[in-house]
């Protein structure tokens, strides 16, 4: 049965369609233009940054690990780091909850504070489920509105933005996010190297044994890096809004369609991003995306040993920061730092 949701009429059954059906997205070549306003600033130079909230379970997963060796270190260690970071830099960035994180008081807090202090709280689903889009439409749906009521009521007012777990879509995720209310999706993310090297570590734990939990697509290998619309086809044909979501990319570099995320920054230091920075800087618009184990330090914060293989974990919170300070501070100088839904509101 598909859960009720408060202003939402969504029929009780519908056809999963696989990812490939979505057609016809209006890419974007140039930003909006209205207003001589803060859209069009923003069209120059403006950045997001993001991180997605994801415990440690979620990392035991990918790797075939058991979930009993997580411990809450996302929540109790990294989310006070990365606000103390962000408060210092004066960055406000959009942070993607797992819904049943918020079974902890201490993690309700953290997150209601962190909303309080201007940051954005976007939706990464009720349980993280890596398979989302292969479940029944009801369980797709369910995982969507049920973290959408839990951090709405955290947060005091409706989320809406949404990341999926993996970076994998489909047709009718996008139309529950449309009848949700949302305003962007941001789980597209258009890197070659990163999807080959998924699918390649997945076929590598299959030959060891393993079964990882993670899921691999294809479908995002030549897709567009800038910001665009879906345009969806109507499930009810007496439907008369208009199904369109924004699309706004997970940032890679531009033409080598390299990663360019919390890990990958924190791997390649200081001088991988001196040599990246000329191609990326020529873009308008940035969107980062971090995961909150990037400000996490194995050996002071009691990881398991068998996530040293996470190659991020292998860099010293201290080098993290450094670079991370670096980084950011070499954006600021260029682009304006806003949240996700701010720049989804001015693209409308």
């Amino acid at each position: 049965m598909t859960p009720r949701v408060p202003g939402v009429n969504f029929p009780a059954e519908i056809r999963m369609r696989p990812y490939k059906t979505i057609t016809n997205p209006m890419m974007t070549k140039e930003y909006p233009k209205g207003k001589k306003s803060d859209v069009t600033r923003m069209a120059e130079k403006t950045c997001a940054i993001n991180v997605d909230m994801d415990s440690l379970d979620n990392y035991l997963h990918i790797y075939g690990l058991p979930e009993s060796m997580a411990v809450n270190v996302i929540y109790d260690v990294a989310l006070p780091r990365f606000l103390t970071l962000f408060d210092e830099l004066g960055i406000q960035a959009t942070f993607f909850v797992v819904g049943k994180d918020l079974s902890s008081q201490g993690n309700r807090e953290i997150i209601e504070d962190a909303a309080k202090r201007g940051h954005e709280i976007g939706n990464h689903t009720m349980n993280h489920r890596y398979e989302l889009t292969t479940l029944h439409a009801d369980a797709v749906f369910t995982e969507i509105a049920s973290a959408h009521e839990s951090i709405s009521a955290i947060i005091g007012k409706a989320v809406k933005g949404f990341r999926a777990p993996g970076y994998i879509i489909d047709e009718f995720l996008l139309n529950a996010l449309i009848d949700l209310g949302y305003l962007y999706d941001s789980s597209f993310f258009p890197s070659t190297v990163y999807h080959m090297a998924k699918l390649a570590a997945i076929f590598w734990m299959r030959l060891r044994g393993r079964k990882s939990h993670s899921i691999a697509s294809l479908s995002q290998l030549h897709g567009p890096y800038k910001p665009f619309q879906w345009r969806l086809s109507r499930s009810d044909p007496s439907d008369g809004r208009d199904r369109r979501i924004w699309e706004i990319p997970i940032q890679v570099v531009p033409y080598l369609r390299l990663p360019f995320i919390g890990t990958s920054i924190i791997l390649q230091g200081k001088t991988g991003f001196d040599y990246l920075w000329p191609l990326i800087r020529r873009e308008n618009f940035l969107n980062i995306e971090l995961h909150g184990i990037d400000l996490i330090d194995f050996h002071k914060d009691g990881i398991p040993g068998s996530l040293w293989r996470q190659p991020d974990l292998r860099v010293s919170l201290d080098r993290k920061l450094e670079i991370f300070r670096y980084v950011f501070q070499s954006i600021q100088r260029e682009f304006t730092v806003r949240t996700l839904e701010s720049f989804a509101v001015a693209l409308e």
